[in-house]
């Protein structure tokens, strides 16, 4: 057992875990990158796959890692193998499964606190990269009071916002690159890093250009430019564009700031911004996803009205 890894914490495994051989098949469903915060009272449960490694990406350096059945190598055992240099400021560990059924917990300490992640294999939910982060500074105590007598949906209606602060932050998105060096200006912003996949449609193919989240609003902003294949004008709804993160669920815009209108063989760019998980909940997505995005095309008057809303994701 390399001492890098200090070897504490008892789980309950059951003993099939240990018979299981590593299972190479891919997840049902492409792993995801998600964004979590974190808090030392609550446990984090850690999807992963035989075959595949999953990193946690924590905001400031790791100082211990507290587990029973990780190692940094294959042995008898081991139920994941774990990457982690002590000693060096690291501030992120990976982590793989050895046996189909594996299951452990590991505590992580940061700081002066231990937070509790629980690994187990779960092959339609198993993730690349978790990226954690502090939870943000406490509010004064007349808005902590207020959300306290606050529902799920009343909070979510809170994020409702006016499409001229909509524009404002696609402005500032837009301006990323001129604004970088002032970081009060863009300290709400996290960039998410190209190349994105090319999603391809009927008659067109949407390129993600910039994909950026506001957390705050738990919000992502996206640029992408839209490619007309056809030799065909292309019409759009603005409101219709919807992504998917490769996992069970699509997200629709909740604004858009688009034209509608790609003329024949041609490219224009637009921006979108996708807000919660559209059921009063949080989607919890980083901005470098491996995105499938489309738009509903408009054939005919009837079909420029915009989707129904999304139902198929668990209240």
């Amino acid at each position: 057992m390399n001492p890098r890894i200090i070897l504490l914490a008892v789980f309950a495994l059951s003993g099939a875990a240990l018979s299981e051989t590593v299972k190479t098949s891919a997840p049902t469903n492409s792993p995801v990158i998600l964004e979590k915060t974190l808090n030392p009272n609550q446990v984090i449960v850690v999807p992963t796959a035989p075959g595949l490694t999953t990193t946690l990406e924590f905001p400031r350096p790791i100082r211990a890692v507290d587990g029973d059945g990780i190692s940094d190598k294959h042995d008898a055992e081991a139920l994941f193998v774990a990457s982690y240099t002590r000693g060096v400021n690291s501030k992120q560990i990976s982590f793989s499964p050895l046996y189909t059924k594996a299951r452990t917990n590991v505590n992580i300490t940061i700081g002066d606190d231990v937070f509790v992640f629980v690994l187990l294999v779960d092959f339609d939910r198993a993730l690349f990269k978790l990226h954690l982060t502090d939870p943000p500074p406490p509010p004064v105590l007349q808005e902590a009071a207020a959300a306290l007598v606050q529902t799920p949906a009343e909070r979510r209606a809170g994020l409702t916002l006016a499409p001229a602060q909509y524009l404002g932050m696609i402005d500032k998105c837009n301006a990323y690159a001129l604004l970088d060096g002032n970081g009060k200006a863009t300290q709400d912003l996290i960039q998410g890093s190209p190349p994105w996949p090319l999603s391809k449609g009927d008659g067109y193919e949407i390129q993600p250009l910039q994909v950026f989240r506001k957390p705050s609003w738990d919000a992502l902003i996206f640029e992408v430019q839209i490619t007309n294949t056809s030799p065909s004008k292309f019409l759009y709804n603005p409101l219709s564009f919807q992504v998917n993160a490769g996992g069970p669920h699509t997200f629709h815009a909740a604004f858009a700031d688009a034209a509608g209108y790609v003329p024949p063989s041609d490219s224009v760019k637009a921006w979108f911004i996708i807000q919660g998980d559209g059921n009063q909940g949080s989607n919890n997505l980083a901005p470098n996803n491996k995105w499938l995005i489309s738009v509903q095309p408009i054939l005919d008057a009837k079909s420029a009205a915009p989707l129904p809303p999304l139902t198929d994701l668990p209240k």
